[in-house]
């Protein structure tokens, strides 16, 4: 078992417009996405004779229509990544959003629900090629001993996007008769305009691996990279855990609406909030593990999160709160999450050798997908086929959380010392600073 992750002083000459140019682009993009979504969901369940078990189905189908492109073309994705200028792609992807939002603007017109599961799925697509490019310019842009902090601040963003979008959405269902939401096209399409003037702002880096070959047989191309992450036992396990963190993620997505519609029987807007209260959670415990991390990895703190997130879902499964407690809950659970899934994201995008950075990221985003569109096949299974309430569902994560987080910790047993030496030293310097 290796030790902590050695931390170079590389990129003295950095440059932060760089990475503050990236962070705008990303929160804008998650900001775009999780309004569009939400305004297919809304307004697809709210729809006038859609009964419990379509509007269950419909939920699954979002989200297998959502991680499919991602399935398909983020192993693809990761060489085109290796083979050009990472900003140049991004740019490229950004230009792309401007059509797709525009089709956007013509399917909530028409409230089509197929139309708005298309565009969707292009939406997807658009990511897919977008998410290898940016965290494999992460350490490009950032020195190592900055990639926790960055990563921190990244995650703060993405979640500030994805609570704004998805609470606006919500807020605009309220507020607007579904014939007129189609006036949030027009919103999108500025926003994808603003995010490829900001995207051509980065600095346009030589390709990493100019002369690595497309390869269109994902499968092919995720089985070599995969090879090359089995290499390295620490890599491999933080793949898994960003795996099992975007699982649990797509999982509430479907079973939160579920939860606020029929257990605590809530409008739009107030479950856009308990879903924003989760986010908020995640980016301010991003944050917080990335000033915490200092200037290394620090991957103590991953069980700390693993047993926050298992403490919450078991919380909410089995002790009915209400609206105010369950948001709380949620907070806490995404805040675990964040405290998680930082050190896991610094792990993948440190330990693989540069020229293979992007494939092997690409790798990963490959696996979230899979876990992503899992998540929607045991929502299906569990809700659709079984009738199992939110509820159980939520204690049920939480068990196997807990499991999952002891197995892990007998494997990596270096990590459980690591927590106890970082909790130790930690509360020796309040006790110092306080005394």
């Amino acid at each position: 078992m290796p030790n902590t992750p050695t931390i170079s002083t590389t990129h003295k000459d950095y440059s932060l417009k760089n990475y503050w140019s990236l962070f705008f682009v990303q929160m804008q993009g998650a900001f775009s996405d999780n309004l569009f979504k939400f305004l297919v969901i809304f307004t697809s369940i709210n729809t006038n004779g859609i009964d419990g078990e379509e509007r269950d189905f419909r939920l699954f189908l979002i989200a297998v229509v959502f991680s499919l492109p991602f399935i398909l073309f983020s192993m693809t994705s990761g060489c085109l990544v290796d083979r050009s200028s990472k900003a140049r792609v991004i740019t490229w992807t950004k230009r792309a959003e401007i059509f797709i939002m525009a089709f956007g603007l013509f399917a909530l017109m028409s409230l089509n629900f197929h139309l708005m599961l298309a565009v969707i799925f292009l939406m997807s697509v658009q990511s897919a090629v977008f998410s290898p490019a940016k965290y494999s310019s992460l350490p490009e842009i950032l020195p190592n001993h900055k990639l926790s902090w960055g990563n921190g601040i990244f995650s703060l963003g993405t979640f500030f996007g994805i609570i704004a979008g998805g609470t606006a959405a919500g807020f605009l269902s309220n507020s607007l008769e579904p014939k007129r939401v189609w006036i949030c096209g027009f919103i999108l399409i500025v926003l994808a305009i603003l995010g490829t003037l900001i995207s051509k702002l980065m600095e346009r880096k030589p390709a990493a691996n100019p002369s690595k070959k497309i390869e269109w047989n994902f499968v092919q191309e995720l089985s070599k990279n995969l090879k090359l992450v089995s290499k390295n036992r620490v890599l491999t396990l933080a793949i898994v855990g960003s795996v099992y963190f975007w699982l649990i993620g797509a999982f509430y997505e479907p079973t939160l609406v579920v939860f606020g519609k029929d257990v605590l029987e809530l409008d739009d807007f107030k479950i856009s909030i308990m879903r924003a209260c989760m986010a908020i959670g995640i980016a301010l415990g991003s944050v917080s593990a990335g000033y915490l991390s200092g200037n290394k990895i620090e991957y103590g703190l991953i069980p700390l999160g693993s047993l926050g997130i298992a403490g919450a879902s078991v919380g909410l499964g089995l002790l009915g709160f209400e609206f105010v407690g369950s948001s709380v809950l949620l907070t806490i659970l995404g805040f675990s999450a964040g405290f998680f899934i930082v050190p896991v994201m610094a792990l993948i995008q440190q330990l693989p050798d540069k020229s293979e950075k992007g494939s092997v990221i690409a790798a990963n985003g490959w696996l979230n997908s899979a876990g992503v569109f899992t998540a929607a096949l045991v929502f299906y299974i569990m809700k659709i086929q079984f009738g199992i309430d939110a509820g159980t569902m939520f204690w049920l994560i939480g068990s196997i959380t807990i499991a999952g987080t002891i197995y892990a910790v007998w494997l990596v047993s270096d990590s459980l010392a690591r927590f106890m030496l970082w909790g130790l030293t930690h509360t020796l310097y309040k006790v110092k600073v306080l005394g």
